[in-house]
């Protein structure tokens, strides 16, 4: 069996991807780190086409982190989108966890090299975590074990490659390019003749805005980046 062939049959980890700061940290640790080494990587973004219009914005980083992740890692990777629209829902939200359960779940249906699914959970997340927010995670994995109730195959395993790390500790460990190529801010601001930028008033903004400058505090009294 030829080289080409060999990596083609590898199994692969399908990777949820936002373009926020917790999934590239999540991709930037599938790519490098030594126990993810013998799998294909699998990416999958959703563009959701809500009230929120982020769609445009998180659409144009993902182009950038694609590009910055093969130059950065030296390694390629599957991609695949698709386009959710609900922007008729006046009040309230479809949330993305369901969602990316939904899909993820019917990614794996078809695809039976898939062994793993990542998800982007981090340290901050989890010891935040409320028991809203864990029920809501319950019932997303619910739904991607419902979605895949009539297959006969064992369930591809769920895995949280950044649940170890701290946002700060991500944002701190990822190459300058990526960090900053990064979307995460929730109400993007739209020009006719360039791209969007963050608003620089919502709570991800804000996370982001102090942890550059935390970074560049440390940098500047010569102490690693990382925490």
């Amino acid at each position: 069996m030829d080289e080409k062939n060999e990596v083609r049959l590898k199994p692969q980890i399908l990777c949820m991807f936002s373009g926020g700061l917790d999934s590239v940290g999540m991709l930037w640790q599938l790519l490098t780190a030594e126990k993810y080494a013998g799998f294909e990587i699998y990416l999958h973004h959703m563009h959701l086409l809500n009230r929120e219009e982020r769609a445009e914005a998180e659409g144009e980083a993902v182009e950038v982190l694609y590009r910055e992740f093969r130059k950065a890692t030296g390694r390629d990777f599957k991609v695949t989108e698709n386009v959710v629209e609900y922007r008729f829902m006046e009040r309230g939200f479809i949330y993305d966890m369901d969602l990316a359960a939904f899909m993820s779940g019917n990614i794996c249906r078809v695809n039976p090299r898939i062994t793993k699914v990542a998800m982007g959970r981090t340290a901050t997340d989890l010891a935040a975590v409320s028991s809203d927010f864990q029920a809501r995670m319950d019932r997303a994995q619910r739904i991607f074990e419902n979605v895949l109730s009539l297959e006969k195959r064992d369930l591809p395993e769920r895995i949280f490659p950044v649940k170890a790390f701290t946002k700060a500790e991500i944002f701190a460990m990822l190459p300058e390019t990526l960090r900053e190529a990064a979307w995460s801010c929730r109400m993007p601001v739209y020009f006719d003749d360039k791209s969007p930028e963050p608003c620089g008033k919502c709570h991800t903004c804000d996370d982001l805005w102090a942890m550059r400058e935390e970074l560049e505090a440390r940098q500047k009294d010569g102490v690693s980046g990382d925490l």
